[in-house]
């Protein structure tokens, strides 16, 4: 073998030099969370003229402020007061890209889920994208006018228990027990 009396000043004989190195990369739509992207011959200069190493990239997506991914679809729970649900409404809903219309039905009952095909997230390498689940929720009002008060009392003298199945059939348990 041979010794190097007079090592290289830049590499200390090692045939390598360590340096950072800016790189453009793609991110594919509808990558997920912890999906690890590769690029080939990115990484570390190989050893003795080797060939270069691949980088690695872990994808940490920041999560939107609305909507909640699961796989593809994303999920929405949309708080709407409660008379939307009642009389019909249309509302703007974010979805994977910009808005869209959401036609809420008269006599819509809280909780209903509305899936939207196609307005999720896109399929990696493919042309398909996932769902769009919104779930509408009614909300009630935290305080209300004097005015609020009696109009809403005006309106439940109108209705009779057997308007509403539910409650109608909770009181009839009630009795029963």
């Amino acid at each position: 073998g041979k010794s190097i009396h007079d090592k290289c000043t830049s590499c200390s004989g090692n045939g390598y030099v360590k340096a950072n190195k800016t790189v453009s990369v793609n991110i594919p739509a509808g990558i997920d969370n912890d999906q690890v992207l590769t690029m080939r011959n990115a990484g570390n200069a190989g050893l003795r003229g080797g060939d270069n190493g691949d980088l690695q990239i872990i994808i940490t997506v920041k999560p939107h402020k609305i909507l909640e991914r699961n796989g593809y679809d994303l999920n929405l729970k949309l708080y709407v007061p409660f008379y939307l649900l009642i009389t019909r409404a249309t509302i703007k809903i974010p979805q994977s890209k910009g808005t869209t219309d959401l036609v809420i039905p008269e006599l819509t009952q809280s909780n209903t889920v509305f899936k939207l095909k196609g307005k999720g997230v896109k399929h990696l390498n493919s042309s398909n994208y996932g769902n769009l689940n919104v779930t509408v929720i009614a909300e009630s009002p935290k305080t209300l006018t004097k005015d609020d008060k009696a109009l809403l009392e005006k309106i439940k003298t109108s209705f009779t228990d057997s308007n509403f199945t539910r409650y109608k059939n909770y009181l009839q348990d009630l009795n029963n027990l």
